[in-house]
This record gives structure tokens, sequence and C-alpha cells, in this order.
């Protein structure tokens, strides 16, 4: 069961007792528009590009060197006119990715790689780079100043690389987690201060945790999760990506239930606020969801 614990949250959770929240392990009774665009191997990770493009990561064979890609999904899905193309080719296990400017940095098992708009290819931090090393890095978000953060899902930390390219360890979630993975900037505040940052388990029964904007203190929001993705859309609503259930949504009464599924295990997704889609990366089935919210 998806358990609540210690809700001192800001404005997306009222505060009121643990009793009195609803928690249901359902199917959404709401039935998305959705379509479904193929042409992927192993798709993890999706970012919307300045171009309004979709790009996703592509591991292909889990463990393969140089098979893994980022494609670019352009075009409308729901009117059946979307393509996929290669943006870059010949990467490891691509998985978490943001946009620097124009550039889209992508986390690659050890090391950030920088991309330009042309697709050229180049190391932004080496494994080194990071205090202690890094060993498995997995999701990444970027705050308005430009700072990323990168969760390290076998260290069970989450790095912080500022404007000029440190690296220093913004949060240990060792007490917490088993398998850091989602991250996600609460830039405007819905749940905690503005800047906090929001980290989901990979490993069930996962933590969802808040973490405040100097990385001091963790406060656990829920427990439950098989944990991938985590996004806002445009009212403030939180999404968390479960690859054996499907899409959670925690509304503003703090009442969690399955939105959209099923999936071929839920990997991390994305909400273009513009268009108001959801895009999923089924990362066991070779296609992206779009899900009209």
């Amino acid at each position: 069961m998806l358990g609540f614990h210690s809700l001192k949250l800001g404005k997306l959770f009222p505060i009121i007792a643990i009793l009195a929240l609803s928690v249901q392990i359902n199917q959404a009774t709401a039935q998305q528009q959705r379509a479904e665009v193929g042409g992927f191997g192993t798709p993890e990770s999706i970012t919307v590009g300045p171009d309004g493009n979709y790009y996703v990561a592509d591991l292909a064979g889990f463990g393969v060197r140089g098979d893994g890609s980022v494609k670019i999904i352009s075009g409308d899905p729901f009117a059946d006119e979307a393509t996929v193309t290669d943006f870059v080719t010949g990467l490891d296990d691509p998985k978490g990715m943001v946009f620097s400017g124009e550039d889209l940095i992508v986390a690659d098992i050890t090391q950030l790689l920088r991309i330009t708009p042309n697709g050229e290819v180049s190391t932004f931090l080496a494994q080194e780079d990071f205090p202690g090393g890094s060993q498995f890095l997995n999701d990444m978000d970027i705050d308005a100043e430009g700072n990323m953060y990168i969760s390290d899902t076998n260290r069970q930390v989450v790095f912080r690389v500022d404007t000029e390219g440190t690296a220093t360890i913004f949060a240990d979630l060792d007490e917490f987690m088993n398998g850091a993975n989602g991250v996600l900037v609460d830039t405007e505040g819905h749940v905690g201060e503005p800047g906090s940052v929001l980290v989901v388990d990979l490993r069930f029964p996962g933590a969802l945790v808040l973490v405040s904007p100097d990385g001091s203190e963790v406060r656990e929001i829920a427990r439950g999760f098989q944990g991938d993705g985590i996004a806002f859309d445009s009212a403030g609503n939180l999404y968390v990506s479960d690859l054996a259930r499907g899409i959670f949504r925690i509304d503003e009464e703090g009442n969690a239930r399955i939105f959209a599924g099923p999936f071929a295990q839920a990997a991390d997704f994305t909400i273009d606020q513009e268009k108001n889609w959801m895009i999923v990366a089924n990362f066991s089935g070779r296609r992206v969801t779009f899900l009209q919210l």
C-alpha cells in the first residue's frame, strides 16, 4: 500500500490528519486520449527540447556499450503524424536528460555528456569529476539558475552541478532509500520551499522524499513505489511513475491514485505544460505513450 508520512508540506498538501487521506490504488475512471509511438529499443527518459520536439534516451540493450542513442519525436502523435529520427547514436546507457541552453546534457552511466544542437558529443563531466566518483547516474533535473541535480542509484546520493561545472554532493539519501532515481526540482514551491528537490526510490517499497533547497533536510512524503519519474502539471499536481503499476497522481487534497496505465513498465516521463501532454517511456515496450491531460 502507498502510505503518507510526515505531512509538513507547503502548497500541494494541506495540513490534515493522516487518517483523512484517501489512498486509492485503482485505475483512474477518466479515459485519457492516448497515442503510441514506436521505433525504440528500450526507451528510458524523455525531455522537451527548445525546438518543441521530444528527445528520448534509448538504452537499446541494457549494459551493452555503444548501442544507446537519443532519438527525436516530432509532429503530432494524436493526428498520426509523429516521426522518430536519430539525434545521436553510439552512447552506452543514456538515462536522465536536461537542456542547458541549447545543449542537451545526458547522464550516461558514470559520466555526463554534452550534445550540441548539431549532434556533437563531448564529455561534460567524467566519473572522477564527481566527489567520491559516480557509479550509476540516473535521473536529472535543472533549476531556474541552471544548477543540475543528478541521482546516483548505486550510491544513494544526489549530486549538484553548478553553472561552473563543479559537482558536489547535494543530498545523501542512504537512510531513506535503496535506489535513488527520479529527481524533480520544485521550482514554484508546489510542495515545499521553492528550490526544494523531490527524489523517488527505484526499489519497492520505495520512498518519495523532499529535500530542502540547501540539501540539509530530508523528509519522507510517501512510501510504496517502484519509482522512476516525477513531474508537475500546469496546475501544480504531482505525478510519479511506478514501473509496476503506472502513473500515480497526487492531488491538492493529498489523494493518491493510479492516474494512467497500463504501460509496459512506466519509466521516466515528462509533461509538456504548453500542450498539456504527458509523455511516458515504456521501458520494456519499445514505445512511447502520449496522453492528453
